[in-house]
């Protein structure tokens, strides 16, 4: 019966240290993956804050023509 309980913690034991293990591989092995802008589409993530207020603006001025027609 001992044997049956201290095969059961040692497995038990291998199981969480595997978990632990590929967590910790898995989480290094997934690197950053670029973000890409197709044409036509605004990169905000990359503009500075000059870019982004004339950006801003241009699409209130843009929204504003919209809901003058």
């Amino acid at each position: 019966m001992l044997k049956i309980v201290f095969g059961f913690l040692f497995f038990m034991w291998l199981g969480v240290h595997y978990y632990i293990v590929t967590g910790i591989y898995h989480g290094l092995a997934d690197t950053p993956k670029e973000t890409v802008v197709e044409e036509g589409q605004v990169d905000y993530e990359n503009m500075t804050p000059e870019e982004l207020q004339k950006a801003f603006d241009a699409m209130q001025k843009e929204q504003q023509e919209n809901l003058a027609k």
